[in-house]
């Protein structure tokens, strides 16, 4: 079995870089059915993110796709330090300092909806750990097949084919018109999912880290639902009346916000593949092509 997939990674070697971009885009996103297919039969039309069963369908997702990350890469030559899986307790704190400022940008939104709508905030009564956990573990390997599927492999490829400024807005519109298809509406969609896209894509290029993007995206998710901006049961505050004429200038404003972090984050990133660890990743292969 393991001479069978060395046959395989060794067939992708000898592929052009878009025949093993457009391998990898089919593949993933019959994963993606898969794993949609599989949280239908888990839920039966209930609520299962909150369920015991929750982290079920995202964690095979997640496993899924990071291993078709190691293939590609192996396939290409690169090393696994290309998108930050190698080294895992560096990984690891790069994980909870991507949560931390992703955290840090949440509350940021927060004070701006207070600003501009006039919100109050209030305990919320919805919260209970039963529901709390689960979602807690689906949120997080929810973010991480995210990032693997959409800032890992393919934004790297991406960025060696095309610009990095292109294919992170590439990838970025690909994850947005995703979670169009969920029902997001449009100008939500553009405004807040795509400029945090935005944000992902740079860490990822700045960084070569996944997990930092992982990170941060987690929080984000995590920081709606205790602020009640997704109510779930993991909610602890709650926003409750201000007035709706606010709310296209806070949209904006948070808008502007992430386009800003983006532009900073952008200043650190080489204008064609990212960081000094991604483009010595890379250049790996060229090595070893002269080498052989």
């Amino acid at each position: 079995m393991m001479r069978s997939w060395q046959h395989k990674i060794s067939t992708l070697e000898h592929w052009r870089p878009w025949q093993r971009l457009t391998c990898f885009l089919v593949v993933a996103i019959l994963s993606v059915i898969g794993y949609l297919a599989l949280f239908g039969v888990l839920s039966h039309g209930k609520d299962l993110q909150t369920a015991p069963a929750a982290s079920i369908a995202p964690l095979l997702l997640a496993g899924v796709l990071l291993i078709l990350n190691l293939i590609f890469l192996r396939a290409e030559g690169w090393s696994q330090g290309a998108i930050g899986l190698d080294q895992p307790w560096r990984r690891i704190c790069q994980f909870f300092t991507g949560f931390g400022f992703g955290c840090a940008l949440v509350m940021v939104w927060a004070i701006l909806l207070t600003i501009c709508m006039g919100i109050q905030w209030h305990w919320a009564r919805s919260f209970h750990l039963a529901g709390a956990l689960p979602l807690l573990s689906f949120t997080l390997f929810l973010a991480a097949s995210e990032e693997l599927a959409y800032r890992g492999y393919l934004l790297l490829r991406m960025s060696r084919s095309h610009s990095a400024l292109a294919s992170a807005f590439i990838t970025s519109l690909l994850f947005t018109v995703m979670h169009l298809q969920g029902g997001v509406p449009w100008l939500n969609a553009m405004a807040g999912i795509f400029t945090c896209a935005l944000v992902y894509s740079a860490l990822v290029l700045r960084w070569s880290s996944v997990p930092l993007a992982i990170g941060f995206h987690a929080a984000n998710n995590v920081m709606q639902n205790l602020l009640g901006l997704r109510e779930s049961p993991m909610t602890i505050l709650q926003p409750a009346g201000g007035h709706s004429a606010g709310g296209m200038l806070a949209l904006a404003l948070v808008s502007v916000l992430n386009i800003g972090v983006f532009v900073v984050l952008w200043r650190g990133t080489h204008p064609h593949t990212g960081s000094a660890w991604t483009r010595k990743a890379i250049d790996s292969r060229v090595s070893k092509e002269l080498v052989n």
